[in-house]
Formats: C-alpha cells, structure tokens, sequence
C-alpha cells in the first residue's frame, strides 16, 4: 500500500507540475502584435516578416505597374513616366498645341508631338522641327540644334517647364550671324 500511495503522489505531482498536454512549442515564442504562432514558428500577417514579425516591408501592396520600382513605401519610375503608381507617360505632359504671345508682342503657337524614344519631343512652330529632350515630368531641354532659312544659318537652343498652373514657360535662345537673343514666353495649351 505504501508503494500505491508513493505511486499515487508522484502521479498527481507529475500532473500538476506538467499538466496533462504536451509541451507548448509557442511557450515563450512572442509574435507580437503582427502575427500568431503556429507550432513554434512565427506566421506573419501580409507585410510583416522577421523571427517576432517585428519587421514591417513600406512596399508591401505598393504597385508601381511594370514601369517602376517601389523604394520605402514610393513608387521610383523610369525614364519617361510619372504618377503614383507610374501610371502616366511624361510625353503627354507636353503633346498638345501651345499658344501665347512672343517676345515681340505677336501671337505665338507651337505644337509639341512624341518624338522618336519616349524620353523626347518634336516642337513644330511655323519654321522648324525642334528635337528636345524630356528631363523629368516637368522640363525639356532643347539641345543646340542649326537650321538654314533662306540662306541664313539660325542656332536654337533652350527649355521648357510646365509650371504649377499647368502653362507652359519656353525660354529660348537663338544666334543669327553671330548675334543671340534670348526669348521666353508662357504659353498655354489650347
């Protein structure tokens, strides 16, 4: 009988000390407020990772479509476009007619096309096919460009920005014969 009631107390020391479950594999695993813990690993909601689910990805449901990357929690596009999700081509920025008066005091129109390469345009006014390039998704620049009107050699260089109210400023630069002179304008698109 002894050896029963030794038997016994071990028993229900047992019981008590261990209860009657299996060890917990989460015992002592903390996931925090970002995941739970299944079989003693940590399973991490959507955007979270890490061994405590303590690491949170700023890209995670961010989509930059196929023309960007995403770098912490924003989009970073390619040449060429622009938006939050770099959704929208810069070149439709430009495309369009602009008009406004120039620098000496006559009515001005230029049409601006998509050039050959997505990061370029094509300004056509009432003399010349100008090549510019698109800088970003407010500004082109027009490289020094020569073109020959009635025997006369005409250099043209300059730029372009969109400014907030959605006008165009055009700031150029053109030699004849030596001598320059600068023009801008603000033109806006009609």
């Amino acid at each position: 009988m002894y050896k029963y009631l030794i038997y016994l107390c071990l028993t229900v020391v047992l019981l008590i000390a261990c209860g009657d479950d299996p060890i917990d594999p989460c015992a002592g695993v903390d996931c925090g407020i970002n995941g739970i813990c299944l079989s003693g690993t940590c399973d991490c909601e959507d955007g979270y990772s890490g061994m405590n689910c303590e690491i949170f990805d700023s890209c995670f449901n961010v989509d930059c479509s196929d023309k960007g990357i995403c770098v912490d929690g924003a989009c970073d596009c390619e040449l060429g476009y622009y938006g939050e999700r770099c959704e929208l081509l810069v070149q439709d920025r430009f495309v369009g007619t602009w008009s406004g008066i120039d620098c000496e005091g006559e009515i001005f129109n230029l049409v601006i096309q998509e050039g050959a390469t997505i990061e370029s345009l094509v300004i056509q006014d009432d003399f010349f096919n100008i090549n510019a390039n698109i800088v970003d998704e407010d500004s082109f620049e027009i490289p020094e460009q020569e073109f020959i009107v009635l025997s006369i050699i005409i250099q043209l260089e300059g730029i372009g920005n969109i400014l907030d109210d959605g006008r165009l400023s055009f700031d150029a630069t053109i030699t004849t014969d030596g001598s320059a002179e600068s023009c801008m304008i603000v033109l806006v698109r009609g």
